[in-house]
């Protein structure tokens, strides 16, 4: 084997070892041992000795395979190494036949008793390590091929079925039954090669093979947009196979558009960056605005601007949104946007459809969509919207492997006909060998691209979608012709394989820094693999290279053991990190091949985080399920638990948000937080885990369980004031909704004047993964306290302290808190029967809801707005029973919405107000229902705030007085309870009305609380 080479000084750059793919023979004479003690010794070490000469000659001079073991006189040769060839099974088979025949012509090769010398030879193909050091191989494969020797008849070649894909064009094969052997799982089929087999000629073509009419369709649609024919613009999708010639026919149309001076754009799919929104257009852009790939935020931000500038867009409304396109994060000096979810993800697409559309100028233009099977959804859309309503001067060119859906003109390719391979043969390489041109068409499977590399000794297939390639991956029919071009400069593989780790596109600045070598020594090699047809620079980029094709990166990729692939992306992973990160979607690949999973799992949070910025939350979520399954990898010394749990939460938040609290991922990813933060009762990680649960235990109504929550929460916390205060103010909100306001407001009252004294609003919020501030909401839910305690003129206050601060502060949170006052001010005011300012409160929530992308706020409005126009119906001056009825049943179908998304919190209110809407409407039955219901959630739930009006409600709907005395005084004395003053100012009214002076003491009294404030008119009011 050959010695180990270098192309530097480090490991990476060293020859040592290979992953293989090889052909392996074994041939063995038969009944060897009963012919050694038939015949004289030195007869015999003759005969042996003509057979082993025979194997020299036959398999390493005359078919160059190598002959790696010599056992007796069982000899196991390997074809493939050291000198590679395209068709190296095919050697080993014509090594195979040629050396059965040389032995039986050996002389001396008859017996005593007249039988011929004869040999069993077994063939087999598959994946080795090779080791040069020690001039041998290890792997499955050569045991395999060692027992497949053995079922062959005496005086035949046998091969197994992974032999029999390479090599049927080219020999008839004969299956024989299949068989266990030793060692094996499966069993294995021999087949028996009979011979070689014929082939026909057939006829020649010209150079653009096969593709004229589909080449005069493209002309005609360009036709069309460059005379000004179209309406809008007009889509050609050039579907077919991997390398069927789908780029060829494009770049034809290319070649005669711009040599018109038209416009042509282009978009790439990248297999590594299918679930990357907008990768294609990220490209178009640095490679229009000319950013370097080691251009920091600030250079990237100040080429976008121009770039933009020239294009006549507006930069304010524009950068926001393509700026996270290009992972330019807003600390590199613009504003970042406001919105999130479907609401910023619309965004992006129309400034990245608005971009697109500017770069087209007036002029005719044609858009390539290259590769279309690797885009990621939010090109495809803005593809399919470009369809809809681009200008009629644009003709979008699409290709792709597969069906793509949208109203396009579909040009199918297919495989060239045996024919056309052989005239494209012709064109691409004139006066090779019949026999040679046979078999490349037949190899071809019809594939002008693959026509084309084998001819050149290269390819371009599908490529998985990875950022390095599978080994493997590459076709079998393939393999040895790309090993064959990559062998043909072996010193440089190293730097090939390195090349290969690092993309699709490497920098000969980080190729040289991966090696460890220095540029001057780095350069003669890759112009040996540019000169080799190997690789090639980017175009318009000196720097950077490519491979010609994607299957020689591929090879040079599979080529390298796993060792050396983990050691390389570690390195990788070192450089692309030490700087600004400008693509962490390879920096997390590149980690993770390096079994890096830690870093890898980190850097899924950062491209999570940049597709939440994009408001592609589904696609956010992807990236951290991906780093949740990698952490599963981290050691739990090296802080497993906690990464884990952080990922959990922020997955588990992203799903509440697009899903509703009752989502059943959020609530497992929850659990399984808790599991992890229990080892550490009183750490960081438990606190963030309490708290999220905490909240998703209020919104779903599980009151008792958030009140255990606060209890391990405070019991668990050291004596840092903030957080105890918070946690405090967590047991005020409780109360509130269990109908203990007196002592709800006492709570709320002393925790927001203490974390006012405190001043320190913002250091808990590396604790908290909830969707806002829980400062902001104790303050809302003190002004609803106040409320309910009879001190209406202070309750303003708090909520509108609460509103503005939210307004004020960070995205999403600072907004969401502002809705969440919004809200609950809206139920005030309700309750007070300010109908004005409720309707502001909701004018407000839904503009910031449709604003910020905050779906489930929009839910909330809604039903919010259905119970307001109930209530101003109900208590008009002649109220319409067809219109409360209508009222009644909007609310009703908000109210089962509720209870789909699992939102019980504050329900107990909508319910009750449903049911005195159909009580108005003169359904008491319906009514009674709905009250019922109202008592039983609130039962089921512990939020007992509305309890008190929800029985003066009932007691009204008893049929005679003395029912509806008892029903009333039964909810007063609730009331009186709970401190819940504005319900007992409107049952001592009721009161009142049905027994006179009997309850004028009482009705006093409920007054009391409400002598100062400006609304009691309101609040009595609201007792109808």
């Amino acid at each position: 084997m050959s010695d180990e080479t270098r192309v530097g000084g480090d490991e990476l750059s060293a020859q040592v070892g290979e992953l293989r793919r090889l052909t392996f023979m074994y041939c063995d004479v038969v009944g060897s041992t009963e012919l050694s003690g038939r015949l004289e010794p030195e007869t015999y070490r003759e005969l042996l000795r003509g057979y082993r000469e025979a194997c020299r000659d036959i398999i390493e001079t005359r078919f160059d395979g190598h002959i790696l073991r010599v056992k007796g006189d069982g000899v196991l040769s390997i074809f493939g190494f050291p000198a590679a060839h395209e068709n190296d099974a095919e050697r080993a088979v014509r090594a195979g036949l040629a050396l059965v025949q040389a032995v039986c012509e050996l002389p001396g090769a008859s017996s005593t008793a007249g039988e011929p010398l004869e040999l069993r030879v077994g063939i087999h193909h598959g994946p080795v390590y090779l080791d040069f050091d020690e001039d041998d191989i290890y792997g499955l494969a050569a045991n395999v091929g060692s027992r497949l020797e053995t079922l062959a008849d005496p005086g035949t070649v046998v091969v197994s079925d992974e032999v029999r894909e390479l090599v049927e064009d080219h020999f008839d094969l004969e299956a024989g039954e299949p068989q266990l052997v030793k060692g094996v799982a499966e069993p294995l089929v021999p087949f028996r090669v009979l011979g070689e087999r014929a082939v026909s000629i057939p006829d020649t073509a010209t150079p653009l093979v096969e593709r004229e009419d589909e080449l005069v369709r493209l002309r005609q649609a360009w036709s069309l947009v460059a005379t000004g024919d179209n309406d809008r613009a007009a889509g050609i999708l050039i579907r077919g196979d991997a390398g069927v010639g789908k780029s060829r026919l494009v770049a034809t149309l290319d070649d005669e558009v711009c040599r018109r001076g038209a416009c042509f754009l282009e978009l790439h799919g990248s297999p590594f960056h299918v679930d990357a929104g907008f990768h294609p257009v990220r490209r178009l852009v640095e490679t229009r605005c000319g950013i370097r790939d080691d251009a920091n935020p600030q250079e990237r931000l100040e080429c976008l601007s121009k770039e933009l500038t020239d294009l006549g867009l507006d930069l304010p409304a524009t950068i926001p949104f393509l700026a996270p396109i290009l992972g330019i994060d807003p600390s590199a000096g613009y504003e970042p946007a406001t919105t999130e979810g479907r609401k910023l993800e619309e965004q992006v697409s129309q400034a990245a459809l608005d971009y697109v559309v500017a770069c087209t100028t007036k002029e005719p233009a044609i858009l390539v969509a290259e590769d279309m099977h690797w885009f990621d959804d939010a090109t495809r859309e803005l593809l399919a919207e470009l369809m809809r309503s681009g200008p009629g001067n644009l003709l979008i060119v699409a290709t792709s492997r597969t069906p793509e859906p949208g109203s396009w003109e579909v040009i199918e390719l297919r495989p060239l006909t045996f024919g056309g391979r052989l005239e494209l043969i012709d064109a691409l390489e004139g006066g090779l060998p019949e026999e040679e041109r046979l078999a490349l068409a037949t190899r071809s499977d019809g594939v002008p691209l693959y026509l084309e590399e084998l001819v050149r000794a290269g390819a371009s297939a599908s490529a998985p979608d990875s950022s390095a390639p599978v080994p493997g991956s590459v076709p079998a029919a393939l393999y040895e012709l790309l090993v064959a071009r990559l062998y043909a400069t072996p010193d440089a593989l190293p730097v090939a394989a390195a090349a290969a780790a690092a993309g699709q596109e490497v920098d000969r600045s980080l190729l040289a820094e991966a090696m460890s070598i220095s540029a001057k020594e780095l350069a003669p090699t890759l112009r040996d693999l540019v000169d080799a047809q190997i690789m090639q620079p980017v175009a318009g980029h000196g720097s950077r290279y490519q491979f010609r094709h994607e299957l020689l990166r591929e090879i040079a990729y599979e080529l390298r053991p796993p060792s050396w692939r983990r050691k390389i992306h570690s390195r990788l992973g070192d450089l692309l990190s030490r700087d600004e990160v400008s693509d962490w979607r390879v920096l997390a690949s590149h980690f993770e091949l390096a079994e890096r999973f830690r870093e890898a799992a980190e850097a899924y949070e950062h491209t999570a985080e940049g597709a939440r910025r994009r408001g592609a939350l589904a696609e956010a979520r992807t990236h951290l399920t991906r780093a949740a399954e990698l952490v599963e990898q981290v050691a739990k010394e090296d802080g497993r638990d906690s990464l884990e749990v952080g990922i959990r939460l922020r997955r588990g938040f992203l799903a509440m948000l697009a899903e509703g609290v009752a989502d059943a991922n959020a609530s497992a990813d929850f659990d399984r937080c808790l599991e992890l933060a229990a080892s550490d009762p009183r750490g960081e990680d438990m606190v963030s885990v309490l708290s999220a649960l905490w909240a998703r235990a209020l919104s779903r109504g599980e009151l008792e369980h958030a009140r255990q929550i606060s209890e391990t929460l405070y019991a668990g916390l050291d004596e840092t004031e903030y957080l105890r205060a918070e946690v405090l103010a967590g047991f005020g909100m409780l109360d509130w909704f269990e109908g203990s306001f007196d002592s709800a407001v006492e709570t709320l009252f002393g925790c927001t004047r203490n974390l006012a004294r405190i001043e320190r609003e913002h250091e808990s919020e590396r604790f908290w993964f909830t969707t806002g501030y829980p400062t902001l909401h104790m303050k809302a839910h003190l002004a609803i306290a106040q409320f309910m305690a009879g001190d209406t003129a202070a309750a303003d206050r708090p909520l509108e302290e609460a509103i503005a601060a939210g307004d004020s502060m960070d995205f999403p949170r600072g907004p969401w808190s502002a809705n969440y006052a919004r809200w609950l001010g809206s139920w005030m005011w309700m309750e007070e029967g300010r109908f004005d300012l409720a309707r502001d409160a909701l004018t407000d929530l839904h503009s910031s809801s449709a604003r910020h992308g905050f779906d489930n706020w929009e839910v909330v409005a809604a039903t919010q707005d259905a119970a307001l126009d109930g209530l101003r119906a109900m208590r008009s001056e002649l109220p319409e029973t067809a219109a409360l009825a209508d009222h009644a049943e909007v609310l009703g179908a908000f109210i089962e919405l509720w209870q789909m998304l699992g939102l019980k919190v504050l329900l107990p209110f909508s319910i009750t107000t449903h049911g005195a809407l159909l009580a108005a409407a003169g359904d008491g039955e319906g009514a009674r229902v709905c009250y019922d219901e109202s008592l039983a959630v609130a039962a089921e739930t512990g939020m007992r705030f509305y309890d008190a009006e929800t029985m003066r409600r009932i007691a009204r709907l008893a049929p005679d007085r003395d029912q509806a005395v008892l029903g009333l005084r039964a909810a007063l004395e609730l009331a009186h309870s709970q401190g819940a003053r504005p319900f007992q100012l409107r049952i001592a009214l009721d009161l009142h009305e049905l027994v006179g002076s009997e309850a004028a003491a009482v009705l006093e009294e409920a007054r009391r609380p409400f002598e100062d404030s400006p609304w009691i008119a309101d609040l009595e009011r609201t007792s109808r």
